[in-house]
């Protein structure tokens, strides 16, 4: 179960509301193989820390009984069960919530309704909750009575659309995909489920890019609270889970503590295969490998090749029979210091290159006459 970093809580036996969320869940939800719903080990610690509450001796009164953390941040792989969880806390949210008006929230419609659906697949194939709740593809999931109202709505991830929106639940937001979430967005629903001091705010995502602003300045919040101090916002949980700083690209055991689902029994990750997967990438991209799988935040422009994949580049340039056309590449650097030209070709979908010239302190007049003479001796395809 255990992330790489994890929030712990205030006790061994700190008190919660996951086992009743998890128990109604497993009583309510059939798997599309018609069992019963069965959670592994770490969704079921991962829903009991969400869902902890604070003791009935805590030292401010008005929060005992209450819910401990106002938002609660996951960060893990893809297919690790995210939506399960959030399926999990909306469902308990909505069945045992007075009168709740949940959101569920991404970067675009499309991206909340993911989660909007594997949320209704659970209601419209449970007998109890068909009996009280209504889907619809436009109005969400609400109540059939008018004395019991609830309601689930989707929410494009823009904040001025979510202003003035209140929401009310034990979860009154689940928001997906932080790491492409706008953060006047995130703070909107933050905002709009503040009225009730014992509701939480849960964000599921795995990494982003360096332009995810708004899931860095989560982690950094995550991190403070975790090793607490005067800043830190103590109601603020957060469960990482990635594999150790410096670990090697395809260490399988660093790969197993990043994958909880890996370990489930039967596995649902094959990690095995996902490091063939990932070695016989023959871009040497692994940019989806690392994101995706390591749970490693990527540049956007992620254009880094390893060395074992660089060496495996290595060869003798064009065949020296070949006689069909060419592409010139020219770079530069940004002072003008030096020049290449480069020339590739493609021959049965495999592309051969070779430097043509390097050139030191090179002008644009004495560029364009090397590339007219390349234009007058090769078959130039382009430049």
């Amino acid at each position: 179960y255990c992330p790489l970093e994890w929030t712990p809580p205030l006790s061994h036996n700190a008190p919660s509301e996951g086992p009743k969320a998890r128990a109604l869940a497993c009583r309510l939800f059939k798997q599309e193989s018609g069992e019963w719903l069965v959670l592994d080990d770490y969704q079921t610690k991962l829903i009991d820390s969400i869902l902890e509450v604070y003791p009935a001796n805590y030292e401010v009164e008005h929060l005992r009984g209450c819910l401990r953390f106002r938002q609660a941040i996951v960060s893990i792989p893809r297919r690790n069960g995210k939506s399960l969880i959030a399926s999990v806390l909306v469902t308990y949210s909505m069945v045992m919530s007075a009168a709740p008006n949940i959101g569920v929230l991404a970067s675009t419609k499309e991206q909340a309704k993911e989660v909007f659906e594997n949320v209704r697949y659970n209601f419209d194939n449970s007998e109890v909750l068909k009996s009280r709740f209504k889907t619809t593809n436009h109005r969400g999931i609400e109540s059939k009575r008018s004395d019991r109202p609830a309601h689930f709505k989707i929410h494009a991830g823009k904040g001025d659309s979510l202003q003035g929106i209140t929401f009310v639940g034990i979860v009154p937001v689940v928001i997906d995909e932080l790491h492409i979430t706008k953060q006047e967005a995130y703070d909107a629903a933050v905002k709009g489920a503040s009225t009730n001091p014992s509701a939480v705010v849960v964000g599921i995502t795995t990494a982003g890019t360096d332009t995810s602003d708004l899931l860095k300045r989560l982690y950094k919040t995550g991190r403070a609270a975790i090793l607490g101090g005067e800043d830190s916002n103590p109601r603020f949980g957060f469960w990482h889970w990635t594999v150790p700083v410096g670990s090697d690209l395809f260490d399988r055991d660093a790969l197993l503590r990043a994958n909880p689902a890996a370990l489930a029994n039967p596995p649902r990750i094959d990690i095995d295969q996902e490091i063939l997967e990932g070695k016989a990438n023959p871009a040497g991209d692994y940019s989806e490998y690392r994101r995706y799988r390591r749970n490693e935040f990527v540049s956007v422009e992620d254009m880094w090749i390893t060395m074992d994949v660089w060496r495996k580049t290595e060869g003798l340039g064009i065949p020296e029979d070949y006689d069909g056309p060419r592409v010139f590449c020219i770079d530069r650097t940004k002072k003008w210091d030096w020049a290449t030209i480069t020339a590739a070709v493609k021959i049965d979908d495999i592309v051969y290159t070779e430097r043509v010239a390097r050139i030191l302190a090179p002008d644009l007049e004495y560029m364009t006459l090397v590339c007219e003479h390349l234009f007058n001796n090769h078959d130039v395809a382009t430049f």
